[in-house]
Order: C-alpha cells, then sequence, then structure tokens
C-alpha cells in the first residue's frame, strides 16, 4: 500500500493562515508540510519550540541534506518571529 504525502493539518492552515503574505512560509509547507505541522505544534511550548528551530537551522548531522534557500529563509523568519519576537503583532495565536 502506498504512503500519503503528508499534508498540512486544519490546525496549521488556520495558524499560517493568520500571517500577512509577507510572512507566509509557502516553500516550507509545500516542500515540507511535515515539518510546518510540528512547528505549529510546539507554539505553545516555547523552549521547544526555540530548540526544535535551531536544529532544523543548525547543520550538526553529517550526511545531512540542507534546506533549499526559500526554506531555509521561511524557517529563519519563523524564529524571529516566534521565538525573538513573541509580542510580535503579525504572530497569530495557536
Amino acid at each position: 500500500m502506498r504512503k500519503l504525502p503528508p499534508r498540512l493539518e486544519a490546525v496549521a492552515t488556520a495558524f499560517y493562515g493568520h500571517l500577512p503574505p509577507v510572512h507566509y512560509p509557502k516553500a516550507l509547507i509545500e516542500e515540507y508540510p511535515d515539518i510546518a505541522n510540528r512547528i505549529v505544534s510546539l507554539v505553545g511550548d516555547k523552549a521547544a519550540l526555540k530548540l526544535y528551530l535551531n536544529d532544523l537551522l543548525s547543520d550538526r548531522r553529517i550526511g545531512r541534506r540542507a534546506f533549499q534557500f526559500p526554506v531555509l529563509a521561511n524557517i529563519q523568519n519563523l524564529y524571529d518571529m516566534l521565538v525573538l519576537t513573541p509580542n510580535n503583532p503579525d504572530r497569530p495565536t495557536k
């Protein structure tokens, strides 16, 4: 049986849908919806979210395929918005 590709969950669709278009992580959602879902699931736990995003942004594992620049830029933007400036008016609530 063929496994279906991951899809963006409803809660993630709603979360990202509240972002201004300039902050919408289109490349991340299209290429890695499972990662986009995980980020939203961690929004309520700032410490876990910070660790997860730092891991995505750091290339510490040998043989790990790097993200394409648009995806990396989306992750960095989410890090800036959700971790560095948590009171950002553009930040949606879960």
